[in-house]
């Protein structure tokens, strides 16, 4: 899936914030370094990800669904602002 959920850890609960519920979902990239509401990766497995200094959520590659339904190898990379809401493809 591509789906993104935050935890709390006050409350101990998991929040939906993000994607499809339907697998093997292709990625809406929109345009390269603009953040978009309708902006998301696609399904994927075995990516790298990481929050930075901001707390921003970074993914890059994977195995999964670029922009088609295609399965295979990925090299993409792309930032979730977490107060926006909104994802970015960056490269």
């Amino acid at each position: 899936l591509n789906d993104l959920w935050k935890y709390d850890i006050a409350s101990g609960q998991w929040t939906w914030m993000k994607g499809s519920t339907s697998p093997n979902q292709p990625g809406i990239y929109g345009t390269l370094s603009i953040a978009a509401s309708a902006n998301t990766p696609g399904a994927r497995e075995n990516s790298a990800s990481w929050i930075d200094s901001s707390g921003n959520l970074w993914l890059f590659g994977g195995f999964g669904c670029g922009a088609s339904p295609d399965l295979g190898a990925l090299n993409d990379l792309w930032k979730y602002d977490i107060v926006a809401g909104t994802w970015t493809w960056i490269k």
